[in-house]
Parts: C-alpha cells; sequence; structure tokens
C-alpha cells in the first residue's frame, strides 16, 4: 500500500504553532526596540538645552538694555543708564560663555558673531 501523501495533521499544528511562535517573537523585538527608542528620545527632550536658556537670557537682557537706554534718553536718570551699563555687561559675558559652548559648531559661531557684531554697534550708536 501506498503511504498518505498528505502530511500528518500533528505535525501541521506543530509547523504553524513554531511558525507563529517566532514571527510573535520578532514582533517582540521590534516592538522592544521601538519602545527603547522612543524612550531615550522622550529623556532626550526632557532635558534642559542649556545652550539655548542661556540664548534666551541673553536676548533678554539686551532687549532690557535697550528699554532702559530709551527711558534713560526721555528721563535723564541715571538709575536706567547705570542698568543699561549692568545689562550689557551681562550680555557681553552670556555671549562669551555660549560662544565657549557652542563645541565649534560653524553655523552657531556665526550666528553669535552675527550677534556680538550687532550688540558692539547698539552700543557704539549709544556713545556717539
Amino acid at each position: 500500500m501506498h503511504q498518505n501523501d498528505t502530511p500528518n495533521p500533528k505535525y501541521k499544528i506543530i509547523s504553524a504553532f513554531s511558525l507563529v511562535l517566532i514571527l510573535l517573537s520578532i514582533a517582540s523585538v521590534i516592538a522592544y526596540k521601538s519602545v527603547d527608542a522612543i524612550l531615550d528620545s522622550m529623556n532626550t527632550l526632557s532635558k534642559p538645552d542649556h545652550k539655548l536658556s542661556s540664548l534666551n537670557r541673553l536676548l533678554t537682557n539686551i532687549s532690557e538694555a535697550e528699554s532702559n537706554i530709551r527711558t534713560y534718553t526721555i528721563t535723564h536718570d541715571q538709575y536706567y543708564l547705570d542698568n543699561y551699563s549692568v545689562l550689557i555687561n551681562q550680555a557681553r559675558a552670556q555671549l562669551d560663555t555660549l560662544k565657549f559652548h557652542i563645541n565649534m559648531n560653524p553655523l552657531h559661531e556665526q550666528k553669535l558673531d552675527s550677534i556680538g557684531i550687532l550688540l558692539h554697534e547698539k552700543v557704539e550708536s549709544f556713545n556717539e
């Protein structure tokens, strides 16, 4: 007699179960790696950016200095001129600190140099 050419149902079930188990394992590894990458991204993005906060302080000091010099021009109150000088000195110090921390990024260097030149021109225009 001929042996039956159809595979044993037990073999089919074991093969299908093994295939599903392998596919499930691969999907689990991919999902784990994706979740791990998302957690790493969230961790990185949740940290404060010191350069950005320093740049914000720099721009705030420049803006406040301009406001103080306009007020001094109107009132001739020495307080505003003194406050202007303090804010300009702080802005210069913050600019130097930022230049130190930009990690040799040419684009950032160029932008900080532009801010420095504009700050210098503002101060010189007031001194004239």
